[in-house]
């Protein structure tokens, strides 16, 4: 099942989607100037409004050794999600005492897609869209004074570039990882773009006839969506779907040679599932009936689950290893296990009983 683009929230169908990844503090970043849409270098331009309510007035380009950075999460979701509030509020504080030293603003942020938003070591990255001159979604790079700049312009009314708001930056920030074409169409792919040479050349795409090449035993028709990078930022990994859902897989690629494609497949019984922890390979999946958003054919497809003694069942799966571990069942076949992962080696899900487990995986 692809997350493609959405927060999707499916409570009455026994999952919680999320597409949210772990963002990770990692090195510092080598600062590239922008770009606007046309390739010319765009000067820094005064897109956030810094505040000096905290003990400084101002802040150096990137954190420091005993600083980290955080948001106000949006109250509606849950916190795990960690979907930024809007306005966006860039808080800078010490690793010790947790207390504000600078915060700045970053206005003009899509609520439907706040929690496309990557903090790093020397950069924010963030989506902004306008309305003026006509509407437009842009990628945004700010450094920890607040000072932004445009890198990219994603889509346009007139649909020309066609980006998706899915993007990942790796942990070393010298690619950024972009959704072009719409899903379904020939053109759709993952482009891979330099953050370090000017006017951020492609430098890797990968569509779905790639992944084939690789698993042919996948359907065909198939999307290659970006998912996020390993944390030492060797291998990007994406998420390859069919318009029908028949079956879902996985991609990674080594970015160094460009050339080490691999395919993991998800198990044939994995009706929900992903997104997949990007160092280990785990995945949690949920073996259940579809969502079909009519509450008369769920009702019937609930009844005939629990005649026929059916179980909605909550997996731990390995893309690597293809290890399979049966978490918890559930007796309701639209049970909610809520699962998402707090750590690399934890994750935790919710019980019809109301309580929360935490399962960690074994060494």
């Amino acid at each position: 099942m692809s997350k493609r683009l959405l927060i999707i929230f499916l409570v009455g169908s026994g999952i919680i989607v999320a597409s949210i990844l772990a963002i990770k503090f990692s090195l510092p970043s080598v600062h590239v100037p922008a770009v606007t849409p046309n390739g010319e270098v765009s000067s820094t331009v005064p897109s956030a409004s810094p505040s000096s309510s905290a003990a400084s007035a101002s802040h150096a380009p990137c954190l420091g050794d005993d600083e980290y950075a955080d948001y106000p999460l949006n109250p509606i979701y849950p916190s795990w999600s960690k979907i930024a509030k809007v306005p966006v509020v860039i808080s800078i504080r010490n690793k010790t005492t947790g207390m504000e030293k600078y915060k700045f603003t970053i206005n003009d942020v899509p609520p439907a897609n706040s929690y496309q938003l990557e903090l790093h070591q020397c950069s924010v990255y963030m989506l902004r869209e306008f309305q003026k001159p006509e509407w437009s979604r842009e990628l945004w790079r700010y450094n920890y004074n607040g000072d932004g700049a445009i890198l990219l312009l994603l889509d346009r009314d007139n649909n020309s570039p066609k980006f998706s708001s899915n993007f990942h930056v790796d942990s070393q920030e010298q690619y950024v990882a972009l959704d072009y074409g719409d899903l379904g169409s020939s053109d759709q792919a993952t482009i891979v773009k330099s953050l370090v040479l000017p006017d951020l050349p492609d430098i890797l795409t990968i569509k779905g006839q790639d992944i084939l090449k690789v698993m042919p035993s996948l359907s065909p028709n198939r999307s290659a969506e970006p998912v996020g990078w390993s944390s030492d930022g060797k291998y990007l990994w994406g998420e390859s779907s069919e318009i029908d859902q028949s079956r879902g897989a996985y991609f990674r690629i080594n970015i160094q040679n460009k050339t080490s494609l691999e395919a993991f497949a998800m198990p044939p019984d994995a009706v929900h599932f992903g997104p997949p922890m990007l160092d280990t390979g785990y995945i949690l999946y949920v073996y259940g009936p579809p969502f079909t958003g009519i509450p008369e054919v769920t009702q019937q497809i609930s009844d005939e689950w629990k005649k026929a003694g059916k179980k909605e069942s909550l997996f731990l799966y390995n893309l690597f290893t293809k290890q399979k571990i049966l978490v918890a069942s559930s007796d309701n076949p639209y049970w909610n296990f809520s699962e998402h992962w707090i750590s690399d080696s934890q994750f935790q899900y919710a019980l019809p009983s109301g309580s929360t487990t935490t399962y960690t995986i074994s060494q």
